[in-house]
């Protein structure tokens, strides 16, 4: 795989309507410290999210992904049907969670439910309507979880979308 992290440019931009962003025209990160919520993000977090948007770009296309399509509306489904299993993952997302904390969690909860599951982290409801973007939200939040060694990368409810996300970095 390229060295993404070696030719990737990084702009501030306090005009971006967001705190941090992949330009896909421009090919780069972008960074907003003016913006009011730049401060609530971890800055490594963020850009590690960001170029693992990149790389789903000029690499991986997870949209594309027919195996990927099909294990996130799975285990959304999944999330969303099984009782048990949102409850408990509704608590580990409270405030005296076990992923209370962790943005790249609640982010990606937010994105396989398309925002059915309240998260402290969330888009707008008509970002959902793009299956692009969600599965680029997901690719994202499944990179950065894996990169930090994240818990959550672990659940086992998201077995089989770990394991199609495995084999779209790995080629195995």
């Amino acid at each position: 795989m390229y060295n993404y992290h070696e030719n990737t440019y990084i702009t501030q931009d306090i005009e971006l309507p967001t705190a941090f962003a992949y330009n896909r025209k421009l090919d780069m990160i972008m960074y907003n410290p003016k913006h009011p919520q730049y401060e609530c993000y971890d800055s490594k977090y963020a850009l590690i999210h960001e170029l693992s948007h990149r790389i789903d770009q000029k690499e991986i296309q997870s949209w594309s992904n027919k195996e990927f399509q099909v294990a996130i509306q799975q285990t959304a489904d999944n999330l969303l049907n099984n009782k048990t299993l949102r409850a408990q993952i509704e608590k580990e997302l409270s405030d005296d969670g076990k992923y209370s904390d962790n943005i790249a969690f609640h982010d990606l909860i937010d994105a396989l439910t398309k925002g059915k599951i309240k998260t402290r982290v969330s888009h707008e409801t008509d970002y959902w309507r793009n299956d692009s973007a969600r599965s680029a939200e997901i690719f994202a939040e499944l990179s950065t979880g894996k990169i930090q060694g994240e818990d959550f990368i672990d659940e086992g409810f998201l077995n089989n979308l770990v394991k199609i996300f495995k084999v779209m970095i790995y080629g195995k």
